[in-house]
């Protein structure tokens, strides 16, 4: 599991869709990184995590465990793939965060409603 610090401007400051789209962003840089600068694309992956860490699974592993299990499974992937510079499996790897980070906001929106 990826755990460290918090970025500077990131987590509990940012609202639940910004924090997902810096993710999301963060992801992306990691891939686009892999092969060139796999240093680089550790660290964008460590902010994705930390991210993800602070400011979605708090909520996430409330209100959607199974989702929260998926984004942890896909971001110890993405590190995985990043050690062997193997960017298909990166690239699966932020799918299935992203999906999984979807999926659970999904969720989380629908028990806010349901509890009225």
């Amino acid at each position: 599991m990826i755990v460290s610090a918090v970025p500077r401007g990131a987590g509990a400051q940012q609202a639940p869709g910004q924090a997902a789209e810096t993710l999301r962003a963060a992801l992306v840089d990691a891939q686009l990184q892999l092969i060139d600068d796999p240093l680089a694309a550790q660290g964008s992956l460590q902010e994705a995590a930390n991210l993800y860490n602070t400011a979605l699974a708090p909520s996430l592993s409330l209100a959607a465990p199974e989702s929260d299990e998926r984004v942890r499974q896909g971001l110890d992937m993405a590190a995985k793939a990043v050690a062997v510079k193997d960017a298909p499996a990166f690239a699966a790897a932020r799918a299935q965060v992203w999906t999984a980070v979807l999926d659970g906001s999904y969720r989380t929106v629908q028990s806010a409603i349901a509890a009225g």
